[in-house]
């Protein structure tokens, strides 16, 4: 029972990785795609500012800025959202676990494996000891315990991105006090 007991703990701690990717995937592309929404703003007014479109040629600049947002703002931001609520192909526990095992070597693969015989335990019960099964168990989630798995998620390029996106509404926030005139007047 205790083995059990390991399983479901070691489980609940890769769904916080989980978890913790997809949160920082979303946040990535939430940024990603604010700071990819003021630059086709300013792409946008810069090529009308230069060719003087007429209205038919604005209207489908638009468009197309709009659904290619759109499709954008899906692609980072919607699907790994609707991972995190649970909707969609997710990785699976050993999926997860292969990634935590790569972040800490001496982990490796023991802890994929653990999964593997605990989910087959009862299948191989009838060729091996539970009890030696268990015991293997319990070693191994002894040697895990005091790890914290959420450190092998990587979060570098949201650290970068948070970075770039503070600079750009400084920049913007400076243009508006300089220039007030040009930044609110109507387009």
């Amino acid at each position: 029972m205790q083995s059990q007991l390991a399983y479901q703990k070691i489980v609940q701690r890769l769904k916080e990785v989980r978890d913790k990717e997809n949160r920082t995937a979303t946040l990535f592309g939430f940024f990603f795609c604010v700071l990819l929404g003021l630059g086709i703003v300013v792409l946008s007014s810069l090529i009308e500012n230069i060719f003087h479109f007429g209205t038919t040629a604005r209207a489908i600049l638009f468009y197309f800025s709009v659904v290619s947002f759109v499709g954008i703002f899906f692609w980072f931001v919607g699907r790994p959202l609707l991972k995190l609520l649970g909707v969609g192909k997710r990785d699976s526990e050993e999926e997860i676990a292969v990634k935590v095992g790569n972040y800490f070597p001496h982990v490796k693969d023991t802890l994929r494996n653990a999964m593997e015989l605990l989910r087959e335990r009862e299948h191989t019960a009838k060729m091996y000891s539970t009890a030696l099964i268990d015991a293997a168990l319990l070693d191994i989630y002894e040697i895990i315990a005091p790890l914290d798995f959420t450190t092998s998620v990587d979060t570098s390029r949201l650290k970068k991105i948070q970075k770039r996106f503070s600079i750009i509404v400084v920049i913007i926030a400076a243009n508006a006090i300089i220039f007030p005139t040009f930044f609110f007047s109507p387009l």
